[in-house]
């Protein structure tokens, strides 16, 4: 488990290496995600099923009615 905080303008990244146990894990783990933006304004509880191929992406778009997206990437 980890806990960071992020400034964050628009156009910048931030990424966090991957847990070691799941890197060499051969199963699914489960993992919570939560996502809160400094205004306030929205707040999220992900929970979401990950491997060592998979890689968690938050996309935060102020332009969309829901701010906070997630999306899981296979290779």
């Amino acid at each position: 488990m980890f806990k960071e905080s992020y400034k964050l303008y628009p156009g910048e990244r931030a990424s966090e290496a991957k847990p070691s146990g799941l890197q060499y894990s051969t199963g699914m783990k489960k993992y919570t995600f939560k996502i809160t933006l400094d205004n306030g304004i929205e707040e999220k509880n992900i929970p979401i099923s990950l491997h060592r191929w998979s890689t968690a992406v938050i996309d935060i778009d102020w332009e969309n009615e829901d701010p906070i997206l997630i999306m899981v990437y296979t290779v």
